[in-house]
């Protein structure tokens, strides 16, 4: 049978076994993921199946499955199956659960084109276009405004860009299972500077005095030894709701508090991408689409990055050793605005859209 209607609050992050695993991967689409199987994005399906055409589906759900990539199958089939009625964003209000909370409530129905989300959060309420969730990974992005949805529509098609995914290599700063064993306060023999995220800054980085003996099967979880050592790198803050990004050409370790992004854009220069990923222009798409405490992989990989010409490209790189090696911030502050101002011209941002990014993005981490 059919229901009209299905509410519910699946249950989070069920640990399946294996064989489950495989089990439930045969029979559910949302199942088949790298990731891992996550159990409410079984409901949501289930769900999906078992609703009459009209009927209403009303769920509570971490705020993770508007954004992370994990949920990104879920969302399809509710893009391709349901209209959007409402998504209300709670904040913590579990006790023992220390994640923010939505509830998603969505109609089976093949009418949605035109529709707008009604989106309640923080007191505000506000409509977004469903529309605007048709992105790479279908991303729910309900925190943004009218305007706000406007530029990110611009950002992504009105320019020549392109995405890291693809593009790049990640990988996590060290992880030591035991930082008071392994991270010293003080340097002693065989031991090198260690980079935390209290250490990364935009543009480049300020060692604070931690040190490790570097061995990697001492270690919990270590990335390959080329990804530390690379000639050029970027390492950037992970917990960090702002993006903050630093050049590395000194083979310096990292915590995983401070994580690794390798560029390799054929037609694009290490530092041109730091450029744009300290700017204000990402640091906008990145609040509007994933305002989340982690700087996580799925979302760096969405950024759209302006393909410029080689010229306009060098520009950028020359300015980018500017603010690398000054020591005065004034001139630092200088050199960021100017890059700033460059690159809106590159994503052919008219004014009145480079002036609201500005008045919603102040410069910080400019050390």
């Amino acid at each position: 049978p059919k229901f009209d209607l299905i509410i519910g609050n699946p249950p989070w992050g069920y640990k399946f076994s294996r064989d489950e695993a495989r089990l439930l991967a045969d029979h559910y689409y949302t199942a088949g993921t790298k990731g891992g199987v996550e159990s409410y994005n079984l409901f949501i399906e289930w769900a999906i199946n078992k609703i009459a055409d009209n009927g209403i589906i009303s769920y509570i759900l971490p705020e993770a499955f508007l954004t992370v990539r994990l949920h990104a199958r879920a969302r399809q089939l509710i893009l391709k199956n349901c209209r959007i009625n409402k998504v209300t964003c709670f904040g913590t209000i579990f006790p023992e659960v220390n994640a923010p909370v939505i509830s998603l409530v969505m109609q089976r129905t093949d009418k949605f084109k035109q529709n707008y989300v009604k989106i309640k959060t923080d007191g505000k309420d506000y409509r977004v276009p469903q529309a605007s969730f048709s992105n790479m990974d279908f991303s729910f992005n309900v925190f943004g405004s009218k305007t706000d949805y406007e530029i990110i529509r611009h950002l992504r098609s009105e320019v020549n860009v392109q995405y890291l995914k693809g593009n790049a290599d990640f990988a996590l700063g060290i992880v030591t299972g035991n930082n008071k064993k392994y991270v010293l306060k003080q340097p002693q023999a065989n031991s090198e500077v260690v980079i935390t995220g209290r250490d990364v800054f935009k543009y480049r980085i300020r060692p604070g005095g931690s040190y490790l003996v570097y061995r990697r099967d001492r270690f919990q979880q270590v990335a390959s030894d080329y990804l530390y050592r690379a000639e050029e790198k970027l390492l950037y803050r992970f917990i960090n709701s702002r993006l903050v990004f630093a050049y590395d050409d000194n083979q310096l370790l990292s915590l995983n508090s401070a994580n690794i992004l390798i560029p390799r854009f054929s037609n694009m220069s290490i530092k041109y991408v730091l450029a744009v990923l300290n700017s204000r222009i990402a640091q906008f798409y990145h609040a509007v689409t994933n305002p989340s405490p982690k700087v996580l992989r799925s979302q760096l990989e969405t950024i759209p990055i302006c393909v410029c010409g080689k010229k306009q490209e060098n520009i950028i790189v020359g300015l980018v050793n500017s603010i690398i090696i000054s020591e005065k911030p004034a001139q630092r502050r200088e050199i960021y605005e100017e890059i700033d101002r460059r690159l809106m011209n590159y994503y052919m941002l008219p004014a009145k859209y480079q002036a609201y990014i500005r008045r919603k993005n102040q410069i910080v981490e400019l050390l």
